[in-house]
């Protein structure tokens, strides 16, 4: 039998985790806050002014959601607005520091504390860390489907407990495990 990853899109796969993590028992202060969706033709332009094209995963998740606060503490899907914000101020500190490791293909998607957020390559669709403090980047999946396909896995095993201050910690072992089967 097939696994639910098997037959889900990606929209599908990322719902069925969004689905996951809103079904934890989290205290009501840090639950996830979903912004609404803005219209296709709005997310197409904001790209095209950018001089950007935005796979059709991009445009569909930003119609469903603007945003989602709290997918874990300190973690969120960012609006477009401020992932363009990030976007601009990425490429504003390339110009003045030839030297800093992020590439004009690299659109920030989520935010880690506001120190570390991870792109999506508008080219190839891999997923990639930038870190300002350490001054650091990193590739993390070759592709966003492998990334999405061991979180869904992990979630279908429920190989993850909430921590305190509801953080949701995945199974050090098999997320370990995934990483390899995935190549992530």
């Amino acid at each position: 039998m097939k696994s639910k990853k098997m037959i889900m899109n990606s929209l599908k796969k990322i719902e069925y985790i969004l689905e996951k993590i809103l079904k934890l028992d989290r205290d009501p202060r840090r639950q996830s806050e979903l912004i609404a969706g803005l219209p296709k033709q709005e997310i197409i332009d904001t790209f095209a002014n950018h001089k950007l094209l935005p796979p059709d995963l991009l445009i569909q998740i930003y119609e469903k959601y603007n945003g989602i606060l709290w997918l874990n503490p300190f973690f969120s899907f960012l609006s477009l607005e401020s992932a363009f914000e990030l976007y601009n101020a990425y490429r504003d500190i390339k110009k003045d520091c030839n030297d800093f490791a992020w590439e004009s293909t690299w659109f920030p998607i989520f935010d880690q504390n506001a120190d570390i957020q991870i792109c999506i390559n508008l080219e190839n669709l891999s997923l990639i860390t930038v870190d300002l403090e350490c001054d650091s980047t990193e590739v993390i999946a070759n592709h966003y489907e492998d990334y999405l396909d061991a979180l869904v896995e992990v979630f279908e095993m429920g190989s993850y407990i909430l921590q305190p201050y509801d953080s949701i910690e995945l199974d050090e072992l098999v997320w370990d495990e995934l990483r390899e089967k995935y190549k992530i």
